[in-house]
């Protein structure tokens, strides 16, 4: 691992590298690390330059921990993985316009044998360990750990199309002269984060029991996957037996909950034990002022002996009013109709109530719930149906569907126990 001055100690390992292989050639080059537009080799002289031009995150090393930085059961900042792009330029002996003032025939291409002596150096080096690297650059942590990187630091051709090439030294803003890249990955460098170290585990579960395990992929806890209505209905009513279908529902004993999220209302039911894991059934109470109409979630609460109460995920489920039309036909009376009818559950204070008498809505003209009699103020009556009156206006005779709207929930037009469908007959008015 390294400090910030990795890049550093890359670059000038290279520029180094390159230097002592173009010394010992005995050839007369100096090697720079210029931006590109800043080189200008002097006539006769000779110059290699090598520019990083690009740094990028290393995808492989990005999430990987060091392993004797971070050990098992300890968390910590993964190192920073550098892949460094280099961009290597000759230039012998030119003068400002690009003319060639060495008029030795043999060393009219002087500029493409010294790119060649350059690319022949990297490629007798292609890997770099960490002692070649180490000390490059003073006050670099390599000097204290020279054997600390995991990775050796590999030099790779790095091929640039034309159009990028192109790009790259028109970024450079300077005249294009014999170049060459090079991918060097991988450096890394240490997080300045110190990581953190738990206790050793003594125990792994109650009495050390280890993880619990089961050889299928059905999750090992209480869950709710499904709701069944009788007969296929899109909605339950007051009365109605509910089937509430998943898996690892069986228990000592079982309670549902549900709860109507709007009215703030929610009831219990308690199952006794026994009956299958996947399937429980629940019977709804016809209480009418406890179960008002509108939309539900229900929670399964499972109890076991000596272990805590699990409650599986919710589901959401309708609960529909049920009317009761007037017997016989309806007489009509300037044009329109007054209807009434009585609805279980009881009507509260702020649902939203409305009547589809056709294909049209009406809203309700009164609405009453009667109340038991006694002291004032009088208690309302637990089982007793809330009446409800509408005036229907522009009427034509005839015989008319409806159903009541409470809270977005309808009351139950279609008897799907028969085969097939039909209406059911009991929704039905007939206008005089």
């Amino acid at each position: 691992m390294s400090d910030s001055l990795a890049i550093a100690s890359v670059t000038t390992t290279l520029r180094n590298l390159l230097q002592e292989g173009f010394d010992t050639d005995g050839t007369n080059v100096q090697v720079t690390t210029r931006p590109p537009d800043k080189v200008q080799a002097a006539a006769n002289s000779n110059t290699v330059n090598l520019f990083l031009y690009q740094a990028t995150v290393n995808p492989h090393w990005r999430s990987m921990d060091v392993p004797w930085r971070v050990k098992p059961g300890e968390t910590g900042r993964t190192p920073l993985p550098l892949d460094l792009y280099y961009l290597i330029t000759a230039h012998y002996g030119d003068s400002e316009d690009g003319v060639d003032t060495n008029t030795d025939t043999n060393r009219l291409l002087g500029s493409h044998r010294l790119l060649g002596q350059a690319m022949s150096i990297l490629h007798d080096h292609a890997i770099l360990d960490s002692a070649t690297i180490n000390g490059a650059v003073p006050g670099s942590d390599r000097a204290e750990h020279p054997y600390d990187q995991v990775e050796h630091v590999r030099i790779t051709p790095q091929p640039l199309s034309l159009d990028e090439l192109s790009k790259l030294w028109a970024a450079f803003q300077t005249q294009q002269r014999p170049s060459t890249a090079y991918q060097v990955s991988v450096v890394l460098i240490e997080s300045s984060q110190p990581s953190r170290a738990s206790l050793p585990v003594l125990t792994r579960g109650e009495d050390d029991r280890g993880v619990s395990a089961q050889p299928d992929l059905i999750p090992p806890y209480p869950t709710l996957t499904s709701i069944r209505f009788p007969d296929n209905q899109p909605a339950a009513r007051l009365g109605e037996n509910l089937v509430l279908v998943g898996h690892h529902l069986d228990a000592d004993s079982v309670t549902v909950r549900c709860t109507n999220r709007r009215l703030e209302v929610t009831n219990e039911l308690t199952i006794a034990a026994g009956g299958s894991g996947e399937e429980i059934g629940v019977s709804l109470p016809d209480e009418p002022a406890a179960w008002p109409a509108g939309f539900y979630v229900v929670e399964v609460v499972i109890h076991r002996a000596g272990e805590p109460d699990r409650m599986t995920n919710a589901l959401s489920f309708a609960l529909a009013p049920r009317i009761t039309l007037p017997a016989g036909p309806i007489a009509r009376s300037n044009g329109g109709v007054d209807l009434s009818l009585d609805c279980v559950p009881q009507i509260r204070e702020g649902q939203l109530v409305a009547l589809l008498f056709a294909a049209r809505e009406i809203a309700p003209k009164s609405i009453s719930t009667p109340a038991n009699p006694g002291p004032p103020p009088p208690d309302t009556d637990p089982t007793a149906p809330t009446s409800l009156e509408f005036h229907i206006s522009d009427v034509e005779p005839g015989e008319y569907w409806v159903r009541l709207r409470v809270d977005g929930v309808d009351s139950l037009l279609i008897d799907r126990s028969a085969t097939p469908p039909r209406f059911d007959e009991s929704q039905k008015v007939t206008v005089t």
